[in-house]
């Protein structure tokens, strides 16, 4: 790809309190209030894997998409951890991070940014899925100079149209909370919700990733991330925030999706190469939203060799 020619900036752009400059993308361009003006970091959960020999790679830090959990990348970070350190996150109101009424991806960058400053990691690759790739896009454009490389999953600097769709599981959550008996096992408990989803979900796939969400707190069982809370952060979840031209990413970027996802395409393109010029595309044959379970040969394939400094798609 030609280099795109210009001042890049390599200090952070924004303020803390003014990060972006604009207005969230949404279907009807509705201008959120994108200021951090109550923000507090949240301490993200997260988990280590040391590499198992000795290496001069830079750690790799993995964010999970909406409903999703550290626990959803185990196996990828066990193979990419043979020669490099490997982070997984929770996002906040995810796995075992702690709760908060905001799921602002602006706020959820911030707390990546201040898990980074206290595990003194001071460059990184990034890989995000779904709402987890919007979070690590967001925080190469505002702090360049933690980032090495980027990795999107699935989605793109974009509204997202596909996920329009997930307003259909909030209902359908929140209707199955009558059958959370706190005198039944867990997996009884998951066993009878997936039954009941079935009529809303007929993909058993995306029933198991939805009931993997019900735990045990405090000798009850809850949705992990509420739906509820869901539903009133719905905007900043399907919007992107808007980043002023002039404004982008310099380092290598790869947004891999799945051939039957309508997360990343033809539409996108012109803002994913405005905003990481040095971008590249690809697409698994045969593979939906979740390509990195789906096609997880394939994809260990792309992303290492792109890891590695080659071209993903040789």
């Amino acid at each position: 790809m030609k280099k795109i020619c210009g001042l890049f900036r390599t200090t952070a752009i924004f303020t803390r309190i003014n990060i972006i400059t604009g207005r969230y993308l949404s279907s009807s361009s509705a201008a959120l209030d994108p200021e951090l003006k109550d923000y507090s970091p949240v301490q993200l959960a997260h988990r280590v894997y040391e590499p198992r020999k000795a290496s001069e790679k830079l750690p790799l830090i993995i964010l999970h998409g909406l409903f999703g959990s550290k626990q959803n990348w185990k196996s990828l970070a066990k193979v990419y951890s043979a020669d490099r350190k490997v982070v997984t996150v929770d996002l906040r109101c995810h796995g075992d991070s702690p709760q908060s009424n905001d799921l602002g991806q602006v706020e959820m960058s911030e707390d990546l940014k201040h898990l980074l400053s206290d595990l003194n990691l001071s460059k990184v690759d990034l890989l995000g899925h779904s709402l987890g790739g919007k979070v690590v896009m967001i925080t190469a454009l505002t702090k360049p100079e933690l980032v090495n490389s980027l990795v999107c999953v699935d989605i793109a600097p974009a509204f997202s149209k596909g996920l329009v769709t997930l307003s259909e599981v909030l209902p359908a959550m929140n209707r199955v909370v009558e059958y959370f008996d706190p005198t039944f096992p867990l997996s009884t408990v998951r066993k009878d919700v997936f039954i009941q989803l079935s009529d809303d979900f007929p993909d058993a796939g995306f029933r198991h990733f939805v009931i993997s969400n019900i735990v045990e707190k405090d000798g009850l069982y809850v949705w992990r991330t509420d739906p509820n809370l869901v539903s009133a952060n719905w905007d900043k979840i399907l919007g992107f925030p808007h980043f002023e031209y002039g404004t982008f990413f310099a380092g290598r970027t790869l947004f891999v999706g799945g051939e039957k996802s309508p997360y990343i395409s033809a539409e996108n393109t012109s803002e994913i190469l405005r905003l990481f010029p040095k971008s590249k595309i690809i697409h698994i044959p045969d593979a939906g939203h979740w390509v990195h379970a789906e096609k997880s040969t394939e994809f260990l394939k792309i992303t290492n060799t792109f890891f590695n400094g080659s071209s993903a798609d040789s």
